[in-house]
């Protein structure tokens, strides 16, 4: 861990009668961050501590994916059903919430449910603003396919390849990635419990048409400030469901020189787009 990453605290709490575990930082208005699907905390790790200057920033260890036990179900309505459980734990008010990817799609539910607590929102690369994603992911829709995809990512020397694809199929510059995540991504992708939910989110997410969640309709009822990131090289979910920051009753969306995981692959054109929208500096785009 870096000195200017050392003031990141993991913490555990009890939510829904699971061990829930997070990360914590900083001081200020509450900041809460939600990874996406074979993700982690550390996805946000080359952000956090940036973001933990001005705000009291909660990374959370979504159920499934690492040591928070697994949900009922992997529905984005379930994870934000339990989110939402969390928040009340943590007592946040009146927090700013940013998804990634799926954590996009369960960011919407919960901002949608949220009853004004959500005060300003940020989804980076969300699915569900759009039909259109990589036909490579619609592979694990089929259950035989899916179970196959397990037991050849277990096997010896595949969690490698599995973190290394990850890197290489999220980012422009996964040189830019710090060591710490390719470590925790290995012991994850060694988990057999990270491998499963994994592939359930992304197969209950998908038809064998494209993404099963069309949340456009949602998003003229999202009446908080909402700012849309997306990297334009993004091979998962395609860059122009950006458009989609159109519907938003006060929608911005900021196009960066990035994969799917902007947040990693460029977090100081990340952040120079983020912060500004935290500290209330918000043009509809």
């Amino acid at each position: 861990m870096t000195a200017a990453s050392s003031s990141i605290q993991e913490r555990r709490t009890e939510v829904e009668r699971r061990a829930t575990v997070y990360w914590e930082a900083g001081a200020g208005p509450d900041l809460l961050l939600l990874h996406g699907d074979a993700g982690s905390p550390l996805d946000w790790v080359t952000v956090m501590p940036r973001l933990a200057t001005t705000h009291h920033v909660v990374a959370l260890d979504l159920p499934g994916f690492g040591r928070t036990p697994p949900l009922d179900e992997p529905s984005p309505e379930r994870y934000a059903a339990f989110v939402a459980a969390f928040t009340e734990v943590l007592g946040l008010r009146h927090y700013s919430l940013i998804g990634h990817s799926f954590g996009g799609m369960i960011a919407v539910y919960v901002a949608r449910a949220a009853h004004g607590n959500v005060d300003r929102l940020v989804l980076v690369a969300p699915g569900g603003l759009g039909r259109a994603v990589n036909p490579a992911q619609i592979l694990t829709v089929f259950p035989v396919l899916r179970r196959a995809a397990f037991a050849i990512s277990l096997l010896p020397g595949f969690p490698v390849i599995n973190t290394l694809l990850s890197a290489l199929g999220t980012t422009y510059r996964p040189w830019n990635i710090p060591p710490r995540w390719y470590a925790k991504h290995l012991e994850r992708a060694r988990n057999p419990q990270f491998v499963g939910t994994s592939l359930a989110v992304v197969a209950h997410a998908l038809t064998p048409f494209g993404q099963r969640y069309d949340l456009r309709p949602e998003l003229p009822r999202l009446h908080m400030p909402t700012l849309v990131v997306w990297g334009v090289g993004d091979l998962l979910v395609p860059a122009w469901q950006a458009a989609a920051a159109s519907l938003l009753p006060q929608g911005a969306r900021r196009l960066l020189a990035a994969g799917h995981s902007p947040q990693l692959d460029v977090a100081d054109d990340f952040l120079e787009a983020v912060r500004p929208f935290l500290a209330g500096d918000h043009q509809r785009t």
